[in-house]
């Protein structure tokens, strides 16, 4: 993911944990 909406980061950050995980 890495869209230029809001919520984006959010969903960056906890699936980016998820990803490294």
């Amino acid at each position: 993911l890495g869209l230029s909406q809001e919520p984006s980061r959010i969903i960056d950050a906890l699936t980016g944990q998820v990803i490294r995980a």
